[in-house]
């Protein structure tokens, strides 16, 4: 069915590799292997009885993908030999296998295990809740294996003659999916930033805005960095010039509400915050980056964000506030964001180290800088995502310009290159968005 709607692109936006945008995946796959929603209960107990399947498992936990899936495979044999083979535990098998074929750099095989899925859901029920969250798993799917794809199968969906079918409960997850796709794949800020706005009419949950207002301030932040004018203008016609200088205005616009829409962020993702503690409604206050009462004292000391993902929303302002070359708001947001990771969610405190170091090196402290970049090659040994490329490119670029070490610095920039060269195209961008995954 699929293959023949939606044509696989080959291409710059094809996930070809994803040892890097998996490591994080892999630690938390394995231990969702297990995970089993109440409904199926029955039937993955007899799922779980067999050996095969227990072995399946632990084989996944020791990276050994290719046999694990060898097990699953038999598996299916013996139910559907015994007649055994439901559609459930079909699809729960087959969930299990697309996500050991995602960290096997097998992502043609993971489609199809979802495209699979889809056929068995359709097949078997009439209940289009059921049937569009079969879609939704292969949408994310798409989203995170080929970003083309994702944005051919979410136009269908989304378009105005189909839309009108689909449960309203699946419309916000499909607006999100097209967004993070045009997003990802780069220069379709304009139509990210549509579908984004679509969302936030919807009945969402405080989490679910939370994401949604982060991707829509980071649309509205690239886009301004994509929007610049390349023709003529002596040759232009002017009402084509009016056109883009109104469009301009707007877009202008859209990134003066960047950081407000991500304190928003952050205010859904931690809730309400009782008046008798410190109130952290003056950081987030959208009127002023940080209020004059607030710099008169420390409030870093003091970490009163809880929730992990308000991390990407203080990444984003600070990295805004860099390349606005606001220095003092930008030192304030880097040292708050410090004390939070920290606290908060120390495993991903590496890129806001690396901003830490480009304020040593732009400073001429090159001995605290090198310390600092050092420290984050080794938190990442085995992380080969973009932020290790963003360490080693800053460190190169350092060391470039230290005299008697401009050899050791380009080697660490070919490493930087090297290593890019292994991730798709938009590995950098999904840092700073929320991109939902399949759950099992």
């Amino acid at each position: 069915m699929f293959k023949s709607v939606f044509k696989r692109s080959v291409g710059a936006n094809r996930f070809f590799t994803c040892q890097s945008l998996t490591s994080a995946w892999g630690k938390r796959f394995s231990s969702q292997f297990e995970a089993t929603p109440q409904s199926d209960e029955n039937d993955i107990k007899n799922l779980q009885g067999l050996q095969e399947y227990r072995d399946a498992l632990q084989l996944a936990t020791e990276h050994r993908y290719t046999e694990a899936i060898k097990n699953l495979d038999r598996i299916v044999d013996i139910l559907a030999n015994s007649k055994m083979l439901v559609p459930r535990s079909h699809n729960h098998i087959l969930k299990r296998k697309a996500m050991m074929y995602r960290l096997n750099d097998q992502h043609d095989e993971a489609d199809e295990c979802y495209e699979t899925i889809v056929d068995n859901v359709e097949n078997n029920t009439k209940n289009p809740v059921i049937i569009y969250s079969a879609y939704n798993d292969l949408f994310k799917q798409y989203v995170h294996s080929d970003v083309d794809k994702a944005i051919s199968f979410g136009e269908n969906l989304t378009d105005s003659d189909a839309i009108g079918d689909i449960p309203v409960i699946h419309h916000k997850d499909f607006y999100l999916n097209l967004a993070n796709a045009y997003l990802l794949k780069g220069g379709e800020c304009e139509k990210a930033k549509e579908n984004l706005r679509k969302c936030l009419e919807l009945e969402l949950s405080p989490k679910y805005k939370g994401m949604v207002l982060n991707n829509l301030a980071v649309a509205s932040w690239w886009h301004v960095l994509e929007s610049d004018f390349h023709g003529d203008l002596k040759e232009t016609p002017k009402d084509e010039l009016y056109k883009f200088y109104a469009h301009q205005k707007n877009v202008k616009d859209d990134y003066e509400l960047c950081l407000t829409q991500l304190k928003e962020s952050i205010r859904n993702f931690e809730g309400i915050f009782p008046d008798d503690i410190f109130n952290i409604h003056k950081i987030l206050d959208p009127a002023n980056i940080i209020p004059d009462d607030v710099k008169q004292k420390d409030y870093t000391e003091k970490i009163l964000l809880v929730n992990p993902l308000s991390g990407i929303s203080i990444s984003n302002i600070c990295e805004i506030l860099f390349q606005q070359k606001e220095l003092d708001n930008f030192y304030f947001w880097l040292k708050y964001s410090l004390k939070f990771f920290e606290a908060v969610d120390q495993p991903n405190i590496t890129r806001q180290l690396i901003f830490l170091g480009m304020v040593y090196a732009q400073n001429g402290q090159i001995t605290s800088a090198e310390g600092i970049y050092r420290t984050c090659l080794g938190n990442l040994e085995k992380d080969n995502g973009f932020n290790k490329v963003f360490a080693l490119q800053m460190y190169g670029s350092m060391l470039k310009n230290v005299e008697k070490r401009e050899l050791e610095g380009l080697e660490y920039l070919n490493k930087a290159e090297q290593l890019q060269k292994k991730l798709p195209v938009w590995a950098e961008r999904a840092i700073n968005l929320h991109v939902p995954d399949v759950e099992l």
